[in-house]
């Protein structure tokens, strides 16, 4: 394998690593939770769906990531957003974070 290719498998897996999953205490009183992420790895330059599960998610839905990335949002029901994620190309290899809120606050 070459070392781009090495390189490259270390960002997708130290990626994956890094998408926070909480349930944060406020999530029993109705407000949006993120629960789970999928997949999770991603590679830079190369868009990526990312399938995000939880509770009462609401549009507009906001994304953040720690890294340069374009984020749209490609759909959102009650318990699941559908995400298009596509890192910068110079994007270093390493855990990303990735926060989400809806109009009533963060997950």
């Amino acid at each position: 394998m070459s070392t781009r290719g090495l390189l490259r498998s270390m960002f997708s897996l130290c990626v994956g690593l890094a998408f926070f999953v909480t349930v944060p205490a406020s999530s029993v009183r109705g407000e949006a939770a993120l629960v789970s992420a999928t997949p999770l790895a991603i590679e830079p330059a190369k868009t990526t769906r990312v399938v995000l599960s939880g509770t009462a998610f609401s549009t507009p839905l906001r994304v953040w990531t720690s890294c340069s990335a374009q984020v749209a949002v490609v759909s959102v029901e009650a318990t699941q957003a559908t995400l298009d994620i596509t890192p910068a190309a110079g994007v270093s290899l390493g855990s990303i974070g990735l926060w989400v809120a809806t109009a009533e606050g963060p997950t």
